[in-house]
């Protein structure tokens, strides 16, 4: 993927003309082209100081995992905190009797547990974007009657954590191929 030398000098926290100068000297790779330089994104994580944050942001991502996974050795889906949170915004619009809501969230339940319990990291990927549309509708259908409660819930907990979730369950897949079916 290759970036402008504005966007590239935004990502390196330099200016226009560092950026310039280390392509120049090689330190950066880059290509001009109808008078614009264009750096490769590759390139910019043999940049001093970009590794670090590529290592802090992939912290950032394992931290937020760890927080959903349940601290026991035996991992079960009430565990999880999408789970949980989900569970509670289901039961609070179940006493509200948001119907449809209700439907989204029992959905959402069901795909956040099959994505637990599946064994192919594709299988948990799938089912945890499946989940994930299914709370989105659901933070629609909640906002839509005002529940702000349960929109809160979804979106600053569930969701967030679900996609940590995700992001860890993309790494599975790269550190080890699908086994043939």
């Amino acid at each position: 993927m290759e970036l402008t030398l504005e966007q590239a000098a935004t990502i390196l926290g330099r200016t226009k003309r560092a950026t310039r100068a280390a392509i120049r000297r090689g330190a950066l790779e880059g290509v001009k082209r109808g008078g614009r330089w264009f750096v490769s994104r590759e390139s910019l994580l043999d940049q001093p100081g970009e590794q670090a944050r590529a290592r802090r942001r992939a912290d950032e991502i394992r931290a937020a995992v760890e927080r959903s996974l349940p601290k026991s050795s035996t991992p079960r889906v009430a565990d999880l905190v999408p789970f949980v949170v989900t569970t509670e915004v289901w039961r609070a619009a179940t006493a509200a009797g948001h119907t449809d809501a209700v439907e989204a969230l029992c959905c959402g339940l069901d795909a956040i547990a099959q994505g637990h319990y599946a064994y192919q990291p594709d299988a948990k990927q799938r089912a945890w974007r499946e989940a994930r549309g299914h709370l989105a509708c659901a933070v629609a259908r909640l906002h839509r009657v005002g529940d702000a409660a349960g929109v809160a819930a979804l979106e600053d907990r569930a969701l967030p954590l679900l996609a940590g979730l995700l992001r860890w369950a993309e790494g599975l897949g790269r550190r080890r191929p699908a086994e043939a079916a």
